[in-house]
Order: C-alpha cells, then structure tokens, then sequence
C-alpha cells in the first residue's frame, strides 16, 4: 500500500535537514583550516623576510671578512739560527748596517720566492721573520771562528737586523734542542692560521725536523702553503717531503768548521842535555825559604821533614827529568775514591811539586817554581806527557759538589776550563764560577781521556793523556788504555810546539 504523499514530504525535508548540518560542519571545517593556513602563511612570511634580512646580513659580513682577510695576508719565516747564517759581508759590518741590509735581503728573497711559486699577495705584503738560537753559544761560534770581531758585533747586528717590521731574534737559551721545540710549536701555530699565506722554514740543516713535517705530509693546508729553505748541509730524507724547495743563497751561507785537531807535527824537540827550563839558582832558593824544622804531613807534625821536602823539590827543579812521586791517595782522592801514591820518581811533578805543597801557617813555605817550558813537554817516544795537578782540599770538594746538587747539573768543561763552549745548545751548567772551583775542575778533568791520547798538542787541551796514577791505578772502569798505564816512559825528553 503506497504511502502517502505528507509522510514522503516529512521524510525529504529530514533529508534536507541532514545535508543542511553537514554543509555546515563542512563549511565550519573548511572555515577553520583556512584560518590555521593564513597564521602558518604569515608565519612563514616573517620567517622568510627574516632570513632574507639574515641573508643581506651575512653576505655583507662575509665580503667584509674576505676584504680583511685579503688585507691581512701575511707570511712566515721561521729560522734555526744555530744551522743557518747570515753571510759574513752583512756581520761585518753589523756595527754599521748589516743587520737591516741582511733584513732587506731577506725580504727581497722571500718576495721573489712567492713570485716563483705563483703566489700573489702583492709589494706591501707582511713578512714576518722568526730567528730562533742560543745568542750566547752562537756568538762564541761566530767569534772563535773569527765571523764577528767582537761578542757585541753579534748583539749590534741582531739589534738592527729588528730594525725591519715583524722581524725578531729569539734567545732560546741553553739547552738541548730548545730553538727546535720553538720552531716546531712555532709552525704548528701558523699552519692552519687562515692569515698565514706561506711559511718558509729554514731547518733543513737537520734531519730531526723531518718528523714533524711528515704530520702535514697528507694535509692539503698545511702541505700548500709550506716551503723549506735549502742548506748546504740538506738531508736526503726532506727529497722525499711533498713540500717545495727555495733558495736564499743571498741570505745565508754555511756555518764555519768548528776547529778540530791535527796530527801531531813535531816542530821543536829539545835534545837531551838542553839547558833546563829551570835555573839551577832555584836550589838556594827552595832551601832558604825553609821557616821552621816542622812541617805538616797527613795532618801531623813532623820534625825536618820540611828540609827534605824543601831539597827534593830544588833538587827536582835542577834536574826535571828526574822527578818526584805523584800526589799520594789522601792529595789526589776525590769524591771519596783512593788512588795509591806512584813510587816512580820518573815524572813531571819535580817542576812544580814546590808550588803544590799546601802552605800552613808555621810551617814550610816554598816559593813557586820558575815558569814550565814552553811547548808541551814530551818523552822519547815522542809522546805527550801531562803536568801533575795540585788536589783540590776537603773544603773546595764540598764546595764542588754542592755547587752540582744545587744546579742539577755537571759543570762544563769547555766553557770553564777553555772559555768557550762550541756546542749550542749544552745541557751543562755554563754560570761563573771562582777560580778555586776551577781548579777543582781541571783536576776531575784530569781523569777523563783524551780522544787524541798521547799525540794531542792542542795547548788548551785539559783532558788526560795517560792515567795520572799510572801503574798504581786501582779504578776498574778507568778510560785510560794499558799502555797509559803500564810501563810508560813519563822522563821528559823536550818539548814540542803547542797547537793553538
């Protein structure tokens, strides 16, 4: 049965009514998700016109930054001083203008270094010049090998040589490798510096830089921008570096030849039954200055020991090839190892046992002896034959070894003894010392052997060249070969030329 037509009327407008409400949650919906687009779109708006406004900022900051960095470009030298030096014509005339002219070369040579390696930073480029040494031990270099008139010569060059801007002598000081370690750190500061455009590095005298240069072997910053200075001296092992070589032959020559000893050349040997160095006027002269019948011996008083000391010693001095014993154990020990007396009279002590014998208050009193032959003084064989040495006292050995506790370290022997040292940078102690702590010295030298033995002439030579106890050695571990020891002939038979 159809319905009727109210019922199917009711029903459509339900309909309408339903749709009604969706279209309108729709519209509401619709409503909504527009108004969250245009926040978000605003949003994103800001953020663009914020970033575009950052963007504007940045560029200006970035082309500002590239602006002053290409202005502050700049380049390195750094210099091992102990390996390279300036040509003697810019020393020489260090108390003129050598310094500032040996600085205008130097920047002249790098300028045209950047040229060849393509490298454009133009003529008002700063050059900044490192030269790392030990003043003291190289001028002592430079003026023992007769480069520098004068110690001052070598401050007065460096002194005008900072004349030029940006260049700067650094005094390393003593010390084992104290200028490399300076260097070293020195260009690892510089090798990722975006204002450094290129180092030049003038090390390669030394093998020991090449370790430190491999760290950079593989990094393209560092590797670029470094550039070794060649030496006459350059070790194979910087061939096999990446990095470029330069040559400041204008600057730099070779480091002079340290002296070294020559073979003996007997120049003047004085034939047996020569006139003695020492008159025969010494022998009243050695008894007169007897004062008392007393003398000291191992601490004690002796009655008329002082006269036989007093003639065996003018007897010595009238006739030096026939000479006294060495210093006895108690004389001659120090740091508290005994070395028994030698019994052969056949020795040198005769000239000047005089003057060793420790003087007491009282006592004998012995005038020195006339001065040693000139020359060093040697027997048949031709060999040399050393000056026996006064041991130092109780009181100056303890002074000795305090004075090493206190500095840590030994004192130097060339410096002390020769008054100048040759290695640049010596580990050992180089501070002033009192002539009684020389003495001390040149005695514990005394036991050290001469590498040239018994042919050294080299008249400043203070090391041993024979043991000084000889056959009565008693030290195991003694430096001295059997035949400074054993049998040698210690009877004076002339002297020959000394070596300056």
């Amino acid at each position: 049965m159809e319905q009727s037509e109210p019922i199917i009327a009711l029903e459509e407008v339900a309909q309408f009514r339903r749709f009604d409400d969706y279209r309108q949650v729709k519209l509401e919906q619709l409503v909504t998700q527009n108004d969250e687009q245009s926040r978000r779109i605003k949003q994103l708006m800001a953020d663009l016109d914020e970033e575009r406004e950052h963007k504007r900022t940045y560029r200006e900051m970035s082309q500002a930054a590239d602006q002053a960095i290409k202005r502050k470009k700049f380049v390195v030298v750094l210099i091992d001083g102990d390996g390279y030096k300036f040509k003697s014509s810019f020393l020489e005339a260090a108390h003129e203008n050598g310094g500032e002219e040996a600085a205008s070369a130097l920047r002249r040579q790098v300028m045209n270094a950047l040229q060849d390696n393509v490298v454009s930073l133009g003529a008002d480029v700063d050059v900044m010049v490192n030269v790392f040494a030990n003043r003291l031990g190289l001028s002592k270099v430079l003026f023992e090998t007769g480069q520098i008139k004068s110690r001052d010569w070598f401050d007065q060059f460096f002194w005008s040589f900072g004349h030029q801007p940006l260049f700067h002598f650094i005094d390393c000081g003593y010390g084992k490798e104290r200028a490399d370690a300076k260097l070293r750190d020195t260009y690892r500061f510089y090798a990722h510096d975006i204002h450094c455009e290129r180092i030049f590095l003038a090390c390669c005298h030394d093998n020991g830089y090449v370790a430190e240069l491999d760290k950079y072997r593989h990094d393209p910053v560092a590797r670029n921008k470094t550039l070794l200075v060649k030496h006459k001296n350059t070790g194979a092992q910087y061939r096999d570096t990446p990095f470029g070589m330069v040559d400041f032959g204008e600057v730099f020559e070779p480091m002079p030849d340290k002296p070294i000893f020559r073979s003996p050349q007997f120049t003047q040997l004085l034939p047996i039954g020569s006139p003695s160095p020492v008159s025969a006027a010494a022998i009243p002269q050695a008894v007169n200055t007897v004062t008392t019948p007393k003398a000291v011996k191992n601490g004690k008083t002796t009655n008329g020991a002082a006269i036989n000391h007093a003639v065996q010693a003018a007897n010595n001095a009238a006739n030096p090839l026939t000479t006294p014993r060495l210093p006895t154990p108690e004389e001659s020990s120090v740091n508290g190892d005994r070395r028994p007396s030698n019994s052969n009279s056949n020795s040198y002590a005769g000239i000047t046992s005089a003057a060793n014998q420790e003087r007491q208050p009282g006592n004998i009193s012995v005038k020195p002896a006339p001065p040693k032959p000139k020359g060093i003084p040697v027997n048949r064989a031709k060999e040399r034959i050393d000056i026996p040495l006064q041991p130092p006292n109780q009181i100056e050995l303890e002074k000795f070894n305090k004075r090493r506790e206190r500095s840590g370290a030994n004192l130097c022997n060339n410096l002390h003894l020769t008054g100048f040292c040759g290695k640049y940078n010596c580990v050992y102690d180089h501070d002033p010392i009192d002539d009684g702590m020389r003495k001390t010295l040149r005695h514990k030298a005394r036991a050290l052997k001469c590498p040239f033995g018994t042919g050294c002439i080299k008249e400043s030579c203070f090391l041993g060249h024979q043991c000084p106890w000889l056959e009565q050695c008693t030290n195991n571990k003694c430096q001295f070969t059997d035949a400074q020891h054993y049998g040698f002939d210690t009877k004076i038979f002339g002297t020959v030329a000394a070596e300056c």
